[in-house]
């Protein structure tokens, strides 16, 4: 009869035992029904957006810029969600979001807008907030400053859900970059 390491057990004995003990820590372990869910900003845009001559850079608040859909639990608590993410670069489709907008409203594309996020979640009582800082400066006069403003669009969500959130958060950005053109165009047609 083989023997194994001297334990007085069969090989293939030895063989069962180990396979049998394997099985049954990873038979212990939870198992999750996980799914993930992806959303997109920019499903509709137009497909001009992704050669445009504007010139937007987007930047994104550290909590903002890691992929998951954000939750704001309290006054000094954030969470991204770990199954509910956007389908690419949040910054990347909220720049494109503008671009979209400033096309459509045909803005000069000697504009440069320069937008930093700092708020862009929904909190636990169904508030949604999109809030950022916009400076747009003219090429054409040395890139001289001709708007800084901060802004701040909040609603109520609709129906429960991460798809509604989102849905809503875009719907609110839209909003915001349709006041950031509206005050471009008034201080530009003086």
């Amino acid at each position: 009869m083989a023997v194994l390491h001297g334990r007085g057990l069969p090989r293939y004995l030895w063989g069962l035992v180990c396979c049998c003990g394997v099985l049954g820590l990873s038979g212990c372990a939870p198992i999750e029904d996980t799914h993930f869910e992806r959303y997109t900003l920019t499903q509709s845009i137009a497909p001009e957006a992704y050669d445009s001559p504007y010139s937007v850079s987007v930047k994104l608040v550290p909590i903002l810029d890691q992929g998951g859909v954000v939750i704001q639990l309290s006054d000094v608590a954030l969470r991204p969600a770990k199954n509910y993410r956007f389908s690419a670069q949040l910054a990347t489709e909220l720049q494109l979001l503008l671009i979209d907008q400033l096309q459509k409203q045909e803005i000069d594309p000697r504009y440069h807008f320069a937008v930093q996020v700092t708020k862009f979640q929904g909190t636990l009582e169904g508030q949604v907030i999109v809030e950022a800082y916009v400076q747009v400066t003219d090429a054409r006069r040395k890139n001289r400053e001709v708007l800084a403003q901060g802004y701040v669009k909040q609603s109520v969500q609709r129906d429960d859900g991460y798809g509604s959130l989102v849905t809503e958060l875009k719907s609110n950005y839209l909003a915001l970059a349709a006041q950031v053109i509206s005050d471009l165009q008034a201080k530009t047609n003086k």
